[in-house]
């Protein structure tokens, strides 16, 4: 899939009647095949290191604009940021825009036990939320209560009533919109709160020495098989 600056980048290759390969050897590749990896990288939206490589000559070759360059380098860099939210979303790792309704646990203890675990994992989120099918939660905020009480239910039977680190599940937040605090379920599927109090939020890290691991590094790290 090309990127805004891969369209960009062949729509100004055809303009100029110049293939992929003949650009390379204009801009100073010595290394045919590498160069093409470089562009081929590059219009596949990996833009960093652009500036140090021979394709740095590509505006001069190509006629076109720093500021054109600078535009398709910022779309790019908006599709890939859109496209980033979206894959967390699909994790639970919700913004506004990417929002889907869920549960959210509330459990024992608020401080997992061992907390290097969470750490590792990236905080609370692989333990405590629980994505919901489409259409137990409508539009409209309202939802289907039976089916939303027998996914409970199930949960709390295939768990054995265990959020792992975080202890026993003492209940369960179904959370309809962005900034929901919840509707608060017991592990029987009953509804025993629509005001429930707030569910403290901490944050597990890893340090080495002085410096703290980013958790977006660490989920990385634990997705590699």
């Amino acid at each position: 899939m090309y990127y805004p600056i891969g369209k960009f980048l062949i729509s100004a290759l055809i303009n100029k009647g110049l293939s992929r390969r003949e650009a390379v050897i204009a801009c100073g590749c010595h290394n045919i095949e590498k160069g093409l990896a470089l562009l081929d990288d590059l219009m596949r939206g990996k833009t960093e290191a652009f500036r140090h490589t021979p394709l740095a000559n590509l505006p001069r070759l190509l006629e076109f604009s720093e500021e054109d360059l600078e535009q398709a380098f910022k779309e790019t860099r908006e599709q890939q940021k859109d496209q980033a939210e979206h894959y967390w979303a699909n994790k639970g790792y919700y913004t506004e825009k990417y929002f889907k309704p869920h549960l959210w646990l509330r459990t024992s203890r608020t401080v997992p036990q061992p907390i290097f675990i969470v750490a590792f994992a990236g905080g609370e989120v692989p333990y405590k939320h629980i994505p919901l099918p489409y259409g137990i939660v409508g539009k409209d905020r309202t939802f289907k209560q039976a089916a939303l009480a027998q996914i409970i239910r199930d949960h709390y039977h295939r768990t054995q009533g265990s959020a792992g680190p975080f202890g026993e599940i003492v209940s369960y937040l179904v959370r309809r919109y962005y900034g929901d605090p919840g509707l608060e379920f017991s592990p029987d599927g009953e509804l025993i709160s629509d005001n429930p109090a707030p569910v403290p939020q901490g944050k597990a890290y890893l340090k080495v020495g002085n410096k703290t691991i980013p958790d977006g590094l660490l989920r990385k790290i634990a997705e590699v098989e």
